[in-house]
């Protein structure tokens, strides 16, 4: 039988920790406050229990930074929901088990860690867009009975400055938008088109180029209109439209970058041949974390948000 032994304190991850900012709808922040109060409103962690997808998110513990922030640490499971085994047997083939959690646990799916600082927020595993993270606060404000424009709000990423002068300095040749296609793209851009905000028009305004180039390609227009698929696009950019260049970066940032390092979402081919990548273009930051069963410690991960907010703080990146 194989045996493998590792010592868990000593074993440490690469995690992707990132900066976003909130982009309030109405007079309901800043979101700390609101974290702060809904927090305090339901003081158990089962009365911080919200129904999510399949499953549920339960807000299992939380850190005051003072200054620098309120950390929350949230946690993903599927009630009663069991965990397949494998069998560690030399043999021709084995069938794979399933072990039950206890009458009073539950398997964890995967967690998630925010420390909210004003309307800054520093996230880890909030998944593409800050979904789980969103959905989650505004469940949570809902349950604590909040104010309704407390939940008026986005989580948006934030394209990194450097890049942005990058786009400023060189100019932007082309973009190359690699998209998963699904039954909701076209739904997807009349919510776009609908929100009233300039940040969405942007992102509104590259997939309407998305359609329009792929009005001129019958492979391309066959794949949008699939049900699934990916398709790939190459929007030129017009020589020395910096502006709609950045804003485009700023919709792209948040539209189509995923949360993980090897993510294909986009190219920008600069006009001197550099190239910017999906993964580069936002405020973000790989760190070392020391792993914990099937996702990381929870002391060497606040330890490492609390940093990086005070590194943003002093090289006032969250102030761009």
């Amino acid at each position: 039988m194989l045996k493998i032994n590792i010592e868990n304190d000593m074993v440490k991850i690469t995690k992707t920790i990132e900066y976003r900012y909130v982009e309030w709808f109405a007079s309901g922040g800043p979101l700390e406050l609101r974290v702060r109060e809904a927090w305090g409103a339901l003081g158990t962690t089962l009365k911080r229990s919200i129904e999510h997808g399949d499953g549920y998110c339960m807000g299992v513990a939380a850190k005051d930074f003072g200054q620098s922030g309120f950390g929350i640490h949230c946690a993903m499971f599927v009630d009663k929901q069991g965990v397949g085994t494998v069998p560690m047997e030399d043999a021709v083939s084995v069938a794979l088990g399933e072990r039950q959690p206890d009458d009073d646990e539950n398997f964890l799916t995967t967690d998630i860690f925010a420390v909210i600082s004003g309307n800054d927020v520093i996230t880890l595993n909030a998944s593409i867009n800050a979904a789980r993270l969103r959905t989650y606060l505004y469940g949570l404000f809902e349950k604590a009975e909040l104010h309704e424009n407390a939940s008026k709000f986005d989580i948006l990423r934030r394209a990194d400055i450097n890049k942005l002068r990058m786009i400023e300095k060189r100019g932007v040749e082309e973009i190359d938008l690699t998209c998963s296609v699904s039954e909701a793209t076209l739904d997807r851009i009349k919510e776009l088109e609908e929100k009233p905000n300039w940040l969405s028009q942007a992102k509104a305004s590259i997939l309407s180029a998305a359609r329009a180039i792929s009005d001129k390609d019958d492979t391309s227009r066959a794949l949008l209109e699939a049900k699934k698929g990916r398709v790939k696009l190459s929007i030129r950019v017009p020589e020395g439209d910096l502006e709609k260049a950045k804003h485009g970066l700023k919709a792209l940032a948040n539209e189509a970058v995923g949360d993980t390092e090897d993510d294909e979402g986009f190219v920008i081919h600069l006009r001197n041949g550099e190239k910017i990548k999906s993964n580069e273009i936002t405020v973000r930051k790989r760190v070392r974390i020391k792993k914990h069963a099937n996702t990381v410690d929870v002391n060497d991960a606040w330890i490492r948000m609390q940093e990086y907010v005070i590194e943003l703080q002093q090289n006032r990146e969250n102030e761009v």
